[in-house]
C-alpha cells in the first residue's frame, strides 16, 4: 500500500512540474513577445491589448528595456 502511495505522490509531483513548466514558458514567450512589440514602437495600451498583460506589467518591461539600452 505505502508503495502505490509512493508512486502516486510521484506521477503527482511530475505531473504538477510539468504543468509549472509550461506555464512558465507560456509566460517567458508573452514577455519576449511584449518586449519585441514595445521595441517595434507599438503604444503600451496597444501592446496591452494584443497581450492582455496589465499596463503597469508593460510599463516595467518597457522600463527594463529603456534602461538595458542605456547601459
Amino acid at each position: 500500500m505505502s508503495e502505490y502511495i509512493y508512486i502516486s505522490g510521484r506521477i503527482e509531483g511530475i505531473r504538477e512540474g510539468k504543468i509549472e513548466g509550461a506555464r512558465e514558458g507560456k509566460e517567458e514567450a508573452f514577455i519576449q513577445l511584449t518586449k519585441n512589440m514595445l521595441k517595434d514602437g507599438l503604444p503600451v495600451e496597444r501592446v496591452s491589448n494584443i497581450t492582455k498583460l496589465p499596463v503597469e506589467t508593460i510599463i516595467k518591461i518597457k522600463r527594463e528595456i529603456e534602461h538595458n539600452n542605456n547601459n
